[in-house]
């Protein structure tokens, strides 16, 4: 009787430590960081870019620390990230409601659609974080796309296509 209900104690107690491990802690400041969807549907407004939710205490309003975090990519595995794993910022300032990102060369081997995906992912992730409504990026010692830098704002994105085909 004893070693029966030794093994009782024994297995409610994994079951027990099995159920903590499981239970995510919990988000006490939110905050979105946007990546694009591995399985992309255009019929919805979070069908290419969605967000992710994580944690922002640690950040301390730092927005350089911020991005240093959304640039390690996203934990999800339904989604995935356009920025090279090898880029990094160079200098990161704001200017009123604007956002000037200086990134690393490497940033620069994003083209086309890659490249435009990716700066409106980190637009809306700096504009949840800050309120900034302009996303202005360049590359160090180097061109996006044969421009020396993009200007977007919250108002350039389009995240569904409203137009109706006839």
């Amino acid at each position: 009787m004893k070693k029966l209900s030794l093994l009782i104690c024994c297995a409610l107690l994994i079951q027990l430590l099995c159920s903590c491990a499981d239970q995510k802690e919990e988000i006490k400041e939110p905050v979105n960081f946007y990546y694009c969807n591995s399985n992309i549907d255009y019929n919805s407004p979070t069908g290419v870019i969605q967000p992710e939710v994580r944690e922002s205490s640690g950040f301390h309003g730092n927005l350089l620390t911020f991005l240093r975090a959304y640039l390690q990519g996203p934990v999800n595995s339904d989604l995935k990230r356009f920025i090279p794993a090898d880029v990094y910022i160079v200098s990161c300032q704001i200017d009123g409601d604007r956002v000037i990102l200086v990134m690393s060369s490497q940033f620069s081997n994003l083209s086309g659609i890659e490249l435009t995906t990716a700066c409106s992912a980190l637009l809306m992730t700096i504009h949840d974080y800050t309120g900034s409504q302009t996303l202005q990026i360049s590359a160090k010692d180097a061109r996006l796309d044969d421009k020396t830098e993009i200007v977007l704002t919250m108002d350039d994105l389009v995240l569904i296509d409203t137009v109706e085909q006839s």
